[in-house]
């Protein structure tokens, strides 16, 4: 059934639309505003930090208005985020993800690996996972297992598993956005971490899931603007974009062959790896955040043309991520190549002391030394050669308006934006992990009839004690983001993947359900141990697959050798293939 936008739906979408509307206009007139302060002299300091100051405020304004002490809109923003919005937020989510791996993709990982998985977990979620958990009426992936298969014991169990997973990516998206801050700004890492968790309080304890999800659409406006203003001015301006068909097919050519002498094109000498690849896909497909704006959507239908949004957005996102490199790669050699390692851009000599661009094999921020460093390699004579410089991905991706020469307004819009992604992963983290805990294995297990304000306080106080103590290990602790995020995408393999589809399998029962769970995670050891004691992703990613097969293929066994009421899993399945109507959400205020 088509979602109805008419009467009191139809006030709502209006007032949607009016604060995307009213936000839209307060981002370019502060775009505006940080850009007019650079051209009339203000320091270049205070410019690189207003841009992610404005952007962190606009998301702990919006986290703050969106405050609710309703049920639905705190755990599912009211059912009623339009599939334009949910498959931007989709999008968005995806992005923060693939921002962990900013500075370098994992070992054994090519670039194609990436790219092939994060694509085919995108078409996965928005076709076929994000439809089905909107039509099952639950609130979170632990809410849609649990209530497919009733059991105190798996619900409490799987609760626990969906929490830790949240909240593993709830950090690597803090570590994100820290990191951000603390590299692109200039902010201390303790001041970042504490910036971080005041924003974070406010986007989503006051709204829950509302302020995370309209956070994390937010967040990817930023993201938008950030790297596309910087190519529209530069196109306005007269200076022809890299990229084939639309733009300068010799600057794109040029640009691809010193991509390839820096290695940055990611091709590993193994080639394709299917394992990887499959990993990424499935993990992706049912990774928490990924799958969390369908718990938004007004209905499946619209769950599945929020994929359709998703999948377009998601090209355009990679298509300005590759332009962007590409224009930086020319620019770079423009500024560098020709001349004295002495008397390069002082933003070079910066990102140099960051490890972010090597010249000369060197990473100092001083020019006499790195001129001395230059003066030691053979054959140097005076000024930069091909093979002196040696950029980092990320230093292309982040720097572009500073080698270009747009000024510190663009690139601290740039920081803005990164700090954004992480700051969407961590919202939507911090939110599915507290509403495991709060909602799913509290409340649904112990506390069902709680009145409404004692549940959204049990789920507030746990979301802002994760908040706080995620946020104050980061003041001390670097942890690298890839990690949390590559242990959520095992265990979403080997264990959230064969529970979602052994949910469709008629004959299955709680039991049967929890023979998955530890199969899978047993499975997933057992497999590493007999592939190698060497955690690389290749082994990671098969270690994961065979144990979340093998998980599987038990559940459905045990289902066939026992006997017992069927008559759950029958009314479910039916109800998911072939019902027309959403699934009813059970819970009182839903």
């Amino acid at each position: 059934m088509r979602q109805d936008w008419t009467g009191e739906f139809g006030e709502e979408r209006a007032s949607i639309d009016g604060r995307v509307a009213f936000a839209s206009a307060f981002l370019v007139l502060g775009c505006a505003l940080i850009i007019m302060l650079d051209r009339i002299g203000v320091p270049e300091r205070l410019v690189a930090v207003l841009g992610p100051l404005v952007a962190l405020v606009s998301l702990a304004v919006l986290g703050a208005l969106l405050h609710s002490m309703r049920i639905s809109r705190f755990y599912a923003a009211g059912r009623r985020v339009p599939a334009i919005y949910a498959g931007f937020a989709a999008t968005t989510l995806i992005a923060a993800f693939a921002a962990s791996c900013l500075t370098a993709l994992p070992a054994g990982v090519s670039l194609l690996d990436f790219a092939i998985g994060l694509a085919a977990g995108a078409v996965i979620a928005g076709f076929a996972v994000r439809p089905f958990a909107r039509k099952s009426g639950a609130f979170s992936i632990a809410d849609l297992i649990a209530g497919r298969f009733p059991g105190t014991i798996l619900r409490i169990a799987i609760a626990v598993l969906v929490a830790i997973l949240a909240f593993a990516l709830a950090h690597a998206g803090v570590e994100v956005a820290v990191r951000a801050l603390n590299l692109w700004s200039g902010f201390a890492r303790p001041l970042a971490a504490a910036v971080v968790g005041i924003v974070l309080v406010f986007m989503v304890a006051p709204g829950g899931f509302a302020g995370a999800i309209w956070g994390a659409i937010a967040a990817g406006a930023i993201f938008v603007s950030a790297f596309a203003l910087p190519l529209i001015v530069l196109a306005l301006g007269g200076n022809p974009l890299p990229f084939p068909g639309i733009g300068d097919q010799a600057l794109w050519d040029r640009a691809v062959a010193q991509l390839s002498g820096w290695n940055l094109l990611g091709v590993e000498p193994s080639g394709f790896n299917l394992w990887i690849v499959v990993a990424l896909a499935v993990g992706l497909s049912v990774l928490v955040p990924v799958v969390a704006p369908a718990f938004g959507a007004p209905d499946r239908r619209s769950a599945r043309r929020a994929g359709v949004v998703s999948i377009l957005w998601l090209g355009l996102f990679g298509a300005i991520i590759i332009i962007t490199i590409a224009a930086s790669s020319v620019a770079l050699v423009q500024d560098t190549l020709g001349q004295k390692p002495d008397r390069l851009s002082p933003a070079l000599y910066a990102a140099s002391k960051n490890g972010a661009f090597a010249i000369c094999g060197t990473e100092r921020q001083i020019p006499i030394a790195v001129r001395d460093a230059c003066m030691k390699r053979p054959g140097f004579k005076d000024v930069l050669r091909e093979g002196d410089v040696a950029p980092r991905r990320d230093f292309l991706i982040l720097n572009f308006p500073l080698i270009a020469g747009l000024g510190s307004a663009f690139s601290g819009l740039v920081a803005a934006a990164l700090a954004g992604l992480g700051l969407a992963l961590a919202a939507v983290g911090f939110q599915a992990g507290a509403t495991a805990l709060g909602h799913d294995a509290f409340h649904r297990v112990r506390d069902v009839e709680a009145l409404t304000s004692r549940r959204l306080a049990i789920t507030r106080l746990i979301l802002i004690t994760a908040i706080i103590g995620s946020t104050a290990a980061a003041t001390t602790t670097e942890v690298d983001p890839r990690a949390a995020i590559g242990a959520a995408l095992v265990l979403s393999v080997a264990v959230i993947a064969p529970l979602i589809a052994l949910a469709l399998w008629a004959r299955a029962t709680a039991l049967d359900a929890l023979i998955v769970l530890v199969l899978g995670l047993a499975g997933t050891q057992g497999a590493l141990i007999l592939i190698g004691n060497t955690l690389t992703a290749a082994h990671l990613a098969g270690a994961s697959l065979i144990g979340g097969a093998g998980a599987f293929a038990a559940g459905i066994a045990a289902s066939l050798v026992r006997r017992g009421d069927r008559e759950v899993g029958r009314l479910f399945v039916r109800s998911m293939l072939h019902g027309k109507a959403e699934m009813p959400n059970l819970d009182r205020g839903a």
